[in-house]
């Protein structure tokens, strides 16, 4: 067949059948077809057919631009003043072959604009593409390009129920321009596995839709400009970079995905990530803003906030052992399940560790910190920081700062390090470090071990046989129930042992030993004083009763009086409390061997 070079209107439809036939239609000139015959039809047995598009195709009774049979390297350009029409039923050109280009500067509207069912096909659009909108249950998409190696390049606008689709493996698309869809922005074949390379710094937007739909393959998204629209990646190895805006949920993965997914993000992100399925890792590594949450899911996921890096909502780490690092803002992590390792960083950060044996560090800032189950390694770093390890055998550290570290149930240690530390140790036997600062350290329930450190400490044993040490300052020391042990160190310290048989040394200092009822330390269950030192430390009998000291002799019987008796085994002070004339109260001394009413507070 010759060439058509068309300068005046016409309805006759026209066919290229021999390679390299050309196709010009001229600016101003309407090409115009209704019958079920394309207005072009390629067709022959050999390659290369050229089409020039300067004027306007129209076809309303079947596509405008179609091959009858497979022909490769079919060339169109549309110009500026190029216009490519077929009715919502049809498509605009519609080709099957192999290394196929178009490339538009003008119009191209159809029911499906394009449709490129071969491999090696590439489309560049400046001007616009665009498809009626369907109706029912059938989506109908703007472009289609079903083949391998595929290439699209947008620096126009694409407008369609489904804008772009894909049906092949290493497509490639580059959007500099504007993508609106209704349903998808991009999507691939559903249900396939194919690969994708998508680099968008235009404009892609969808009301009420997905502005991508991945593959069950490789899709691998770089965003430098704008995306409306939820974006959902199914399965495969997929990756997003993110560096523009993103308004829209992401979910990386489906119910059966086992590909390794990860998301960068550098720009905006305004909505949920959600990693899903059998994942076997989720990455997000994030120097931006996420406005939203991030749940990382099953695998031995990662996530890295970096700089100035926010997260509005909480990143949950989900099943498996994951890695969860904060930036600069006010983090909010959740562990999850597995043996997940979480650190803070700067800012006034809320962490939880969940389930199994976590290590969690808040950083700087003032932080709050919960271990949950297992037994967890809970660090609060500088700050004013709140601790709880939960339940199980639990580490916690405040360091700097004034925090509240609680032990909980289990077998815990805690080192308040330096500040004035609130310590409680919980149930179960604990150990309680409370480091320099005016210390508050309760050991709780079990029989627990307690370290007041340098400066002005309280220490309270509470129930059980507990050990307290008040080590430098001038401490408190209460045992509370139990037979517990209470060693001031240095610094004039108050030891008061409370309930059942307490053994009590005051250390250097000017020690006072505290009696605040007639149970703490009855003849059945009398406590031993072991370093008194006359002159310097004092009883205090003021709480119990006005006593009255007698030396040695003989109670009365008509009032309350303490007395001290010396024994084969040593000097020990009695009380009458009631004034009866019998013992009430005993408490034993070491090293003593007489006693005078200086040393007792009555």
């Amino acid at each position: 067949m010759a060439d058509v070079i068309l300068t005046t209107n016409t309805s006759t439809n026209q066919i290229l059948g021999t390679e390299n036939d050309t196709y010009f239609l001229a600016e101003g000139i309407l090409h115009y077809s209704t019958s079920a015959t394309s207005a072009v039809v390629i067709n022959g047995s050999d390659e290369s057919r050229f089409l020039v598009v300067n004027g306007t195709i129209m076809d309303l009774g079947g596509s405008a631009i179609t091959d009858s049979t497979v022909i490769d390297e079919v060339s169109i350009f549309i110009g500026q003043t190029g216009k490519v029409q077929t009715s919502p039923l049809y498509r605009a050109i519609d080709l099957d072959g192999d290394f196929n280009s178009i490339t538009n500067y003008g119009e191209i509207v159809g029911g499906e604009a394009i449709r490129l069912d071969g491999a090696n096909n590439e489309i560049y659009n400046a001007g616009l593409i665009s498809s009626t909108f369907g109706s029912g249950t059938t989506t109908i998409e703007t472009i289609i390009m079903d083949g391998d190696n595929n290439r699209l390049v947008n620096d126009g606008t694409i407008i369609g129920e489904s804008a772009i689709k894909f049906a092949g493996t290493n497509f490639e698309l580059n959007n500099n321009g504007n993508i609106v869809g209704q349903e998808f922005g991009i999507e691939a074949q559903f249900a396939q596995t194919l690969s994708a390379t998508i680099n968008n710094s235009g404009s892609i937007s969808v009301v009420g839709g997905d502005a991508f739909r991945g593959s069950r393959g490789t899709d691998d998204f770089t965003n430098s400009g704008t995306i409306t629209g939820d974006m959902d990646f199914e399965r495969g190895v997929d990756v997003l970079r993110n560096s523009g805006s993103i308004t829209g949920d992401i979910e990386m993965g489906d119910f059966s995905d086992t590909g390794d997914d990860t998301v960068i993000n550098s720009g905006t992100i305004s909505g949920d990530i959600v990693f899903s399925g059998a994942v076997l890792v989720s990455t997000v590594r994030n120097s931006g803003l996420i406005d939203g949450n991030v749940s990382l899911f099953s695998g031995n996921d990662l996530y890295v906030g970096t700089g100035a890096a926010i997260v509005t909502g909480e990143v949950l780490g989900g099943l498996g052992n994951d890695t969860i690092t904060g930036s600069t803002f006010d983090d909010r992590f959740d562990g999850g399940d597995g043996n997940d390792s979480i650190a803070g960083g700067a800012g006034d950060d809320l962490l939880a560790g969940r389930d199994d044996n976590d290590t969690v560090a808040g950083g700087s800032g003032d932080d709050t910190i919960t271990g949950d189950n297992g037994d967890d390694e809970l660090r609060g770093g500088s700050g004013n920081d709140d601790v709880d390890g939960g339940i199980g055998a639990d580490s916690i550290t405040g360091n700097s700062g004034d925090d509240t570290l609680l032990g909980d149930a289990g077998n815990d240690t805690i080192f308040g390090n330096t500040g004035n530390d609130d310590i409680s140790g919980g149930a179960d036997v604990d150990i309680l470090y409370g480091g320099a600062g005016a210390d508050f350290l309760s050991g709780g329930d079990g029989n627990d071990f307690v370290f007041g450190g340098i400066g002005d400490d309280s220490l309270f044993g509470n129930n059980n046989d507990d050990l307290l040490r008040g080590e430098a300052g001038n401490d408190t020391l209460t045992g509370g129930g139990g037979s517990d042990k209470l060693f001031g160190g240095t610094g004039e310290d108050l030891l008061i042992g409370g309930a059942a048989r307490d053994v009590m040394r005051g250390g250097a200092g000017a020690d006072t030993f505290v009696y605040l009822a007639a149970t703490d330390s009855t003849t059945a269950n009398a406590d031993r004083i072991r370093d008194f030192e006359q002159g310097l430390d004092r009883i205090d009998l003021s709480e119990v009763e006005d006593f009255v000291f007698v030396g040695d002799n003989a109670f009365s019987g008509t009032q309350a009086e303490v007395r001290f008796q010396t024994t084969s085994s040593g000097l020990r002070f009695e009380m009458d409390v009631d004034g009866n004339g019998t013992v009430d109260m005993r408490v034993n001394m070491n090293n003593v061997s007489t006693m005078t009413v200086d040393d007792f507070i009555l």
